[in-house]
């Protein structure tokens, strides 16, 4: 259902949600350095490339001042497997203290994370390989069951599939992403990150406005989830988004807003 009311309380909500641009800035500098240094440590070992990869680059990430385990995501790309996963944590480890000493520094598996003042990077290893057909392979290790496997990961899967939506439509995609990962944060990160961002996806309608996008988006939310607390979350937002439909149908447009709230608290 439209309502201009709701959309402006989302937007207004965005706005304290999203990295602002000083935290952007800090970050990008930051990024800078880290490169041309991981670029000196590394240059005798293989390294193909360095790239940021994840929310930060999808422009999805939650400000550090909503989430303090908002990060961003390091690929550091190898051309083959010279050493196995730990090995490559310890090295990182090491490239970390040698230019960082004074930084918290620890190993967040399968990364080294590095906090620089307000800000936590994640260094990622990762193993590049060409195959016959000339596609592109990348590996990144994984800690499954005990063990720790190289899984096949895509970095630009996501960003590929968000900028498929241009102009207006992009940035509502963003948006509704930013708005769904705030009700998880709030409900104790029921849901992976990576989960938000795909569901967010394949229920996306770029006809849609911001409030109408973000209520189907709870009005889709399913009750067979393996965990219980899933459940319970989705079933007290979805409660709520039929108590804002019946309230806007009788002009109660207030007290539909007491219920946007309760799914998206105010800060």
């Amino acid at each position: 259902m439209v309502n201009e009311k709701l959309r402006t309380y989302l937007e207004e909500l965005l706005s304290k949600i999203s990295i602002q641009e000083i935290e952007h800035q800090k970050i990008d500098a930051s990024v800078v350095v880290i490169k041309e240094r991981l670029e000196k440590y590394f240059e005798n070992d293989g390294l193909k490339e360095i790239r940021v990869f994840g929310s930060f680059d999808r422009g999805t990430l939650l400000s550090r001042d909503i989430d303090e385990e908002s990060d961003v995501d390091i690929l550091v790309v190898f051309n083959e497997q010279k050493w196995e996963s730990q090995t490559y944590l310890n090295k990182f480890k090491q490239f970390a203290e040698a230019y960082y000493s004074r930084s918290e520094i620890y190993q967040d598996h399968p990364t080294i994370a590095l906090k620089l003042g307000h800000i936590k990077f994640e260094l990622v290893p990762c193993r590049y390989n060409r195959t016959f057909w000339g596609n592109d392979e990348f590996f990144i290790p994984l800690k499954k069951d005990g063990e720790v496997e190289w899984i096949e990961t895509e970095p630009d899967y996501l960003k590929e599939k968000i900028s498929e939506y241009e102009g207006e439509a992009n940035q509502m995609l963003i948006n509704l992403i930013l708005l769904f990962k705030y009700w998880n944060l709030k409900i104790g990160f029921q849901y992976d990150s990576f989960q938000v961002e795909k569901y967010s996806l394949k229920k996306f309608y770029k006809s849609y406005h911001l409030e109408e996008n973000f209520l189907n988006f709870i009005d889709n939310l399913n009750y067979s989830n393996p965990k219980q607390s899933q459940n319970d979350a989705n079933k007290i937002a979805k409660l709520s988004h039929k108590k804002i439909d019946i309230l806007l149908d009788n002009d109660m447009e207030d007290y539909a807003m007491l219920e946007i709230k309760k799914i998206l608290p105010e800060i």
